[in-house]
């Protein structure tokens, strides 16, 4: 059983995952109104962001258990505390209004590819057995982009 964390990568994946999630907000609706005909996009932009804290809980959680196994092992030298930043950033929200299906299908195509090289990053920036659900619901929302997009290329 491999577990492993790359703090560095995992927070660029979740920045990734929330910018994916505003491009999907963004450009999701194609520029139309909803129809029986298309297919939707539901709450993409919302599972996004649930599974990028789901990755940054994980995240925090083997962090945590690391730095406690190594206090008991070598105590640290001044501080039993230690404050850890992370670069976090906060995702722009763009409203666009009356762009064309292609635009929107080409920005959404875009996004798909993000997800998939996120979901493949984060496959090797994190590992441990808790978070397999995570990446179960990641590729589920890999493919609905896919199939979403497909609909309209």
């Amino acid at each position: 059983m491999t577990i492993a964390c790359d703090p560095d990568k995992v927070v660029g994946v979740i920045n990734e995952l929330h910018d994916v999630a505003e491009t999907v907000r963004t450009y999701g609706d194609l520029g139309q109104a909803p129809s029986a005909q298309r297919p939707a996009i539901g709450a993409m932009p919302t599972q996004l962001y649930l599974l990028a804290a789901a990755v940054e809980a994980q995240m925090r959680s083997l962090i945590h258990i690391d730095r406690v196994c190594a206090s008991r092992l070598w105590p640290p030298p001044d501080a039993a505390r230690k404050v850890m930043h992370f670069e976090l950033t906060a995702a722009d929200t763009v409203v666009v209004s009356a762009v064309s299906t292609e635009i929107c299908v080409a920005e959404l195509g875009q996004a798909h590819r993000r997800l998939t090289g996120a979901t493949k990053q984060l496959r090797t920036a994190l590992q441990s057995p808790s978070i397999a659900t995570v990446f179960e619901s990641l590729d589920k929302e890999v493919e609905r982009l896919r199939v979403f997009v497909a609909a309209f290329a």
